[in-house]
């Protein structure tokens, strides 16, 4: 049965002002934002073809727009601020928040100070350079090594690990600047073997394989599409975690490993890249799932680096297996490059994760707020799966509120007997399940099996987490029970309730790009590692 707040009737009208905000572009930057007395409302994004104008609309604006509290302060991040959530005045007016939720614009009035209400979005830009401009960039700047041609590579074994079908990286388009400085290096053309990191996927045939790296690159060097289940593997010794390490042979028996791919945020490992071409890359199922099983973990999130589990595994098997030399690449949703990192797998790692942060999808928040709204504003396919509701529960604080705006009708998808099934489950029993290798099935249908108990975990993630209200249709037939999420038949339905539980004092957070928009307490230090 299918949870609805009541109806409500909505406060009247009583619009004076309107604020655009949509207009301040990117490009002319916070000055112009901070000159025109706008709110704070967070990082200024760049004007899109396609995006429809956000408006704040106050019942009354302080006297002289420069008055307003916090006004100084637009620009800076949060890092270089006090408490940006700071009660700096009482004040309680009414604001009027307006969204584009799909084609249509939905509106609420909410009755706050000035310092609980702000707004966060990434500046999601569109890509200006080509990959081949961007991979030999990096390739001329590497971070924390040599450059890759002037490592002495004579006589030895170079493997030059890709991701799969299962990324958009378009490798036949970045390889030849690797494998060219590889050669350059001293290493032989018969010395180089090109693998695809397809973790525990299913390995790619030939004319994907073809697809992927370049009929060239086919031609010229041994290809192979990394098998979990049936390739021959290594072991290699035990993470700090206590994972059991095993890798393929054909990647161990290199001396010198390179790995080539995308960063962007990631769902359970903070973010793509670096050593995550190892594992689960190149590694044995059984590494893989051990590995995985860190995912349940609440601190395996997006954006989540430090404290997170299943990254610090996947680092430290790198660092034990041997991983060294990267190249990574910055994208956004849409899947574009901006920038690439080369180097040491952890600093150049880590300076891509902190650009990006500040350039491409990164939202700077101060602090975890109470209420957050969020609407995916962006409907293009992902090419990193970034999951609106998630952005918008991960920004809130735990046990908070997450109002989502779905401006999609709800999936008509058909579920498989095990689905069915795994849909009667409790919470805990899917962390049960997820650990079992007593079932009369091969290796592929385990894996397999682990992925879709995966996919239930983190689709229930939010609903376990945080109050989660959604506006339009729910996300799933069965959203009130197995998702443990709400209904409200309005916007302004699912504000009131929402400040209604976290009280009238509660901080605001408004999304209204939750898809292309990555909220973080604070920027990653471009430093770190």
């Amino acid at each position: 049965m299918e949870a609805r707040l009541p109806a409500q009737h909505s406060p009247g009208d009583r619009r004076r002002e309107v604020l655009p905000i949509g207009d301040l572009a990117a490009t002319e930057g916070h000055a112009r934002a901070r000159a025109r007395g706008h709110p704070d409302f967070g990082t200024v994004r760049s004007e899109r073809a396609h995006d429809r104008p956000l408006r704040w609309i106050l019942d009354e604006l302080p006297e002289g727009d420069q008055g307003r509290p916090g006004g100084s302060r637009r620009g800076r991040s949060a890092a270089e601020l006090d408490d940006p959530w700071s009660a700096t005045n009482k004040e309680v007016t009414r604001v009027k928040v307006e969204l584009q939720v799909g084609s249509a614009i939905q509106c609420a009035e909410v009755d706050v100070a000035p310092w609980q209400l702000r707004w966060a979005a990434s500046k999601n830009p569109s890509a200006t350079k080509s990959w081949e401009d961007i991979v030999r960039e990096a390739l001329e700047r590497p971070i924390g090594t040599p450059r890759l041609r002037d490592h002495q590579l004579k006589g030895k074994k170079v493997v030059v690990i890709t991701d799969d079908w299962g990324r958009p990286t378009p490798s036949h388009r970045v390889l030849p600047a690797v494998l060219a400085e590889v050669e350059a290096a001293g290493a032989r053309r018969e010395d180089i073997t090109v693998m695809t990191a397809s973790g525990v996927h299913a390995p790619m045939n030939e004319e994907d394989l073809v697809r992927k790296v370049g009929a060239d690159v086919r031609a010229r060097y041994r290809c192979i599409s990394h098998d979990a289940t049936d390739h021959p593997m290594t072991y290699v010794g035990r993470s700090s975690r206590g994972t059991p390490i095993w890798v393929s042979q054909y990647a161990a028996e290199a001396d010198f490993r390179i790995a080539v791919g995308r960063v962007g945020p990631h769902n359970t490992h903070g973010y793509e890249g670096g050593a995550k071409m190892i594992t689960p890359g190149v590694s044995f199922w059984i590494t893989v799932l051990r590995n995985h099983s860190s995912n349940f973990s609440p601190l395996s999130e997006y954006g989540s680096l430090e404290n997170n589990p299943s990254r610090q595994d996947v680092d430290d098997i790198g660092g034990i297996f041997g991983l060294h030399f990267i190249v990574n690449f910055v994208i956004n949703r849409r899947g574009e490059p901006f920038a690439g990192f080369a180097g040491d797998r952890i600093k150049a790692h880590r300076a891509g994760i902190a650009w990006g942060d500040r350039e491409v999808w990164g939202a700077e928040i101060g602090r975890r707020p109470d209420i957050v709204i969020c609407t995916p504003g962006d409907l293009s396919p992902s090419a990193h799966a970034a999951n609106p509701l998630e952005m918008g529960t991960i920004a809130c604080r735990e046990g908070g509120t997450t109002i989502m705006l779905n401006p999609l009708p709800m999936p008509e998808r058909s579920k498989s007997p095990f689905q069915q099934e795994m849909a009667t489950w409790s919470f805990d029993r899917l962390f049960l399940e997820h650990e079992r290798r007593d079932l009369q099935l091969t290796p592929r249908q385990i894996s397999d099996r682990c992925k879709t108990i995966r996919g239930e975990y983190y689709a229930r993630r939010p609903g376990h987490t945080r109050n989660v209200i959604v506006v339009g249709d729910p996300l799933a037939p069965d959203a009130a029970t197995r998702l443990k999420q709400c209904s409200a038949p309005s916007f302004q339905d699912a504000v009131d309730e929402a400040l209604h539980r976290e009280g009238k004092g509660a901080s605001v957070l408004v999304m209204p790009y939750a898809a292309t928009s990555l909220p973080l307490v604070q920027f990653h230090d471009p430093n770190a590692g």
